[in-house]
C-alpha cells in the first residue's frame, strides 16, 4: 500500500456519509465530498468556484450564521467547526 496520508485523508472524506463543503475567505466553494453533492443536488463543478450565497443553499437564518463565521475569520478569529442546514 502507497497511498500518501494526504491520499488516505482525501478517501477518507470523499466517502463519509455527510457532507462537507469547504470555502474560501471569501465564501467561494473550494470543495465539497459526495455527500456534498447529494444533500445540497448540485454537482461540485456547479458548486467550486461560487460563493455560497450566490447558490441558494441556506434559508435566511443559516445564511446569517454563514456570514457570521466568515466575518470571523477575515478577523483573524478562530471559527468552531459548524454544522448548517441546507
Amino acid at each position: 500500500m502507497n497511498n500518501t496520508v494526504e491520499e488516505m485523508f482525501e478517501t477518507v472524506v470523499e466517502n463519509l456519509p455527510v457532507g462537507i463543503f469547504v470555502c474560501d475567505v471569501d465564501g467561494k466553494f473550494l470543495y465539497g465530498n459526495k455527500g456534498a453533492e447529494e444533500i445540497s443536488g448540485y454537482s461540485r463543478e456547479e458548486l467550486i468556484g461560487k460563493c455560497y450565497w450566490e447558490v441558494g443553499l441556506f434559508d435566511l437564518q443559516n445564511l446569517e450564521k454563514a456570514n457570521e463565521i466568515l466575518i470571523r475569520i477575515m478577523l483573524g478569529k478562530t471559527s468552531e467547526p459548524v454544522e448548517l442546514t441546507l
